[in-house]
């Protein structure tokens, strides 16, 4: 199978990827060991070309080879996750510490406003309604 940036933007990959793939194979490439090889060391989307060209078994497989390495991927970053985690704790309790003071900030400093716009909103509809000119609710 020939894969070129025609096929590729047909089946709406994003243009980040179909720039350096076309740069690379500008008359397209055989989709083959080596030239995956190359893709990967591009940082092209393998996972997105899978999905569009494996069927069947083909795919099953893949995807039970791919259930695999996600999953030794989360416990080989497990530890750095966690370690991520608790470095930002103290900052992100801080951020949402000023975060709520400024949210209370805003609703205080805005609250004579809101209500002077609802006043003038009922003020409003009182003397439309004095028109007359209204939809029976029967």
């Amino acid at each position: 199978m020939i894969i070129t940036a025609a096929w590729l933007t047909e089946r709406e990959a994003c243009r980040d990827q179909v720039e350096p793939f076309e740069a690379e194979w500008p008359g397209g490439a055989e989709l083959n060991e080596t030239n995956i090889r190359r893709a990967l060391e591009l940082h092209l989307d393998l996972d997105w070309l899978a999905r569009k060209v494996l069927r069947g078994q083909a795919r099953r497989e893949y995807g039970g080879a791919l259930d695999l390495a996600l999953a030794e991927y989360k416990r080989a970053t497990a530890p750095a996750w966690a370690e991520y985690e608790r470095v930002i704790a103290p900052a992100l309790a801080e951020y949402q510490r000023v975060i709520a003071t400024a949210w209370a900030e805003y609703k205080r400093a805005i609250a004579p406003a809101q209500a002077e716009c609802k006043r003038a909103v009922a003020q409003a509809l009182i003397s439309a309604l004095a028109l007359e000119e209204v939809e029976n609710v029967d």
